[in-house]
């Protein structure tokens, strides 16, 4: 499975969705929308899995603030456990 998520848009700011894709799912070829990440919207985050378990976390945060963005530097991690 692949997985993809967060993110930012100069317009929007800084995105919290995630995605899963499943190869074994020929007849979909579809990105499944998952639940949103619980932390902080953040673009550039560092993601690695280990133990078939998804680590998520650092990168930069974008807070709006008098018709900007201003950047944030999470320094929390987060698991997501995807299912069987």
């Amino acid at each position: 499975k692949g997985y993809m998520g967060l993110g930012y848009n100069s317009l929007i700011g800084a995105f919290n969705d995630f995605w899963e894709f499943n190869p074994q799912k020929a007849m979909d070829q579809q990105w499944q929308r998952l639940p949103d990440f619980p932390g902080e919207k953040r673009e550039s985050p560092v993601a690695f899995t280990l133990d078939g378990l998804i680590y998520v976390g650092g990168g930069q945060g974008r807070q709006p603030s008098q018709n900007q963005f201003i950047s944030t530097y999470p320094s929390d991690f987060w698991i997501y456990t995807p299912t069987k």
